[in-house]
């Protein structure tokens, strides 16, 4: 019984804090979602000149000489 009672009250003490942070863990959460959206965006980017690189070098092209 008094193992519930401390787990309650340490659940309680645990959900006010992050109940008065919320928007700071909100916050947080949204900072680190735009992050990890940028480093997307620049791994696709990556990946689409990989693959413009790839198949340049597969087209046989003429070389210029001068």
């Amino acid at each position: 019984m008094k193992f519930k009672v401390k787990l309650l009250n340490w659940m309680s003490i645990v959900f006010n804090y992050y109940l008065a942070d919320e928007i700071s863990l909100t916050s947080t959460i949204y900072k680190l979602i735009l992050k990890l959206e940028e480093a997307v965006k620049k791994e696709e980017d990556y990946f689409k000149k990989c693959q413009a690189k790839a198949w340049l070098n597969s087209q046989n092209l003429p070389t210029q000489k001068t």
